[in-house]
């Protein structure tokens, strides 16, 4: 939603849908500027929501989890540097009888072995995200909300080359076109790793769980959207990437 019309937006949902459940994240809660969270049951029908004014964009949540030391925050950050510039000192004060060539090299050996380093780290949490949000046991979560998300897509006709996963794993290419698919990562907060990277590696993870889904940046069926926010990881598929407002007068 529009940054500051969150209370607004709040309010017509729970007007046009009272059984609609609000809730908030409970590690989001100063970060949710522009967003609102709520929980529709699987009886209600999803009609409601094209006639919602105040909503820009809406995702359907697979995956929220909170993983500890993710994020390097601004405290490591200065920390790091700190023991940077200690760590210099006293390589500068060890290589003041050093010919110029030898302390060259030792420059060099280190920064090769500091890069080594940040790559192994960057590695290491890209393989955890991926073995904690796409795990064969958590599919169930990613089948339900992509059913949730197929309801809402049928009701604007978007549906029409899109075919249960289950169908064509079960079925092959009787008629049935493969799911194309793209991640589409964002961040906030200073992290080992970019959101390119952040994409790639769920890109792996989503083809794990649906070995049949093409990934396609452009020419895509299903959008999975995942923010990254300081140690919280949310994974989401996007049911609408246009303003519903809009739509009204289109």
């Amino acid at each position: 939603v529009a940054t500051g019309l969150e209370s607004i937006a709040r309010e017509e949902l729970v007007h046009k849908c009272p059984s609609v459940e609000l809730f908030q994240l409970p590690h989001l809660k100063q970060q949710q500027q522009g967003r609102i969270f709520f929980k529709v049951p699987c009886t209600v029908s999803l009609e409601f929501l094209r006639d919602m004014w105040s909503l820009e964009k809406l995702f359907v949540v697979a995956q929220f989890k909170q993983l500890e030391s993710l994020s390097l925050d601004q405290q490591q950050k200065q920390q790091k540097q700190k023991e940077q510039a200690e760590q210099q000192d006293e390589e500068q004060k060890s290589k003041e009888h050093v010919d110029s060539l030898s302390t060259t090299k030792s420059a060099t050996t280190t920064e090769d072995t500091e890069q080594k380093q940040q790559s192994i780290d960057e590695n290491q949490d890209l393989n955890r995200i991926r073995q904690e949000l796409f795990s064969l046991d958590d599919k169930v979560h990613y089948d339900r909300a992509l059913q949730l998300c197929q309801r809402f897509l049928s009701i604007k006709s978007l549906t029409s080359s899109l075919a249960p996963s289950k169908q064509v794993e079960d079925e092959g290419v009787d008629g049935a076109m493969p799911i194309k698919f793209r991640v589409t990562a964002r961040r906030g907060g200073l992290h080992r790793f970019g959101s390119i990277e952040l994409a790639c590696s769920c890109a792996d993870g989503i083809s794990e769980l649906y070995p049949s889904w093409i990934p396609d940046l452009t020419r895509y069926d299903i959008e999975v959207f995942v923010y990254v926010h300081f140690d919280t990881i949310i994974v989401a598929f996007t049911a609408i990437d246009e303003s519903l407002s809009l739509q009204k007068f289109t």
